[in-house]
Formats: C-alpha cells, structure tokens, sequence
C-alpha cells in the first residue's frame, strides 16, 4: 500500500508515495541530504542542482562499486561451492 511520507532534501521538502516504511523513507532521504551536504561543502555559490546532481553521480559511483563488489563475492561462493562439491563426490561414491 503506498503511503504519502514528506521530507525535506536540500532545502526542499518533498512527498515521496512509496510502499515502504515512514522510517525508511525518511532515513534515505536523510541519507541523500546528508550526501548533498557533504558535497557542498567548500563549494559556496553553488547551485542545489548542481549539488543534487553531483550527490547523485556520487551516489551511483557507490552503488556501481557495491555491484561490482558483489558480484565478485557471488563468483567466489560459486568457485568455493564448486570446490566442495567436487572434494565430496570420491567421498560419497566410496560409500
């Protein structure tokens, strides 16, 4: 069911209809405009557009380095799992 939650971001407040909890659209949007601070700092004059924009390209450089990482962490399971796999086949023919 969405809900209705309004937040402030930048400056702006916003009404974000989501499906999640009141709690957990507040903490990202808190996330979001803490990360919008922290880019303008040193960085006076400004525009919130391009602060926003800026968080943004931040934002997504995480998350493709978060996939990426991910990724490789799967990949490893599957080496490992196939390594087990493999060290318990002679076993379990041998009974």
């Amino acid at each position: 069911m969405k809900r209705e939650v309004c937040v402030t971001v930048a400056g702006q407040n916003l009404t974000v209809r989501s499906d999640e909890s009141e709690e957990y659209v507040r903490a990202l949007a808190a996330f979001v405009d803490g990360k919008i601070r922290e880019m303008s700092r040193g960085r006076e004059g400004i525009t919130t557009l391009k602060l926003a924009l800026t968080a943004a390209l931040a934002l997504a450089d995480d998350l493709f380095k978060l996939r990426e990482s991910q990724e490789r962490i799967n990949e490893e399971i599957e080496r490992l799992a196939g390594e087990i796999e493999a060290r318990l086949e002679p076993e379990a023919a041998a009974r």
